[in-house]
């Protein structure tokens, strides 16, 4: 019973996130969310096609996980991994960028 408690949080989570990006696009671009999704949701699809092809991030099982605590969790890997990537293409300074090797 505890895992399912725990997998309502996660849910709750990410439809919280999904509120806060609806209202973002209402309130802020004025714009519908779903309008803009169907406009530009083919090139949002081939864009992370490629992403695939050419990381192959289908090892990370966590993110088409049944456990929304696991795939916030593959996300969050997945987007820290490109932010530290970027800032070490941009630091000026390599000496003083953290490598955990």
């Amino acid at each position: 019973m505890k895992y399912k408690d725990k997998g309502w949080f996660w849910l709750l989570v990410i439809l919280a996130l999904i509120a806060l990006d609806q209202m973002i696009f209402d309130y802020l671009l004025e714009i519908s969310y779903f309008g803009w999704y169907l406009k530009n949701g083919a090139l949002i699809g081939a864009v992370f096609t490629l992403i695939t092809l050419t990381w192959d991030i289908n090892k990370n099982t966590g993110l088409v996980s049944a456990n929304p605590r696991h795939y916030v969790g593959s996300v969050l890997q997945l987007t820290g991994a490109q932010q530290s990537a970027f800032g070490t293409l941009v630091s000026e300074n390599t000496s003083m960028v953290w490598n955990p090797c």
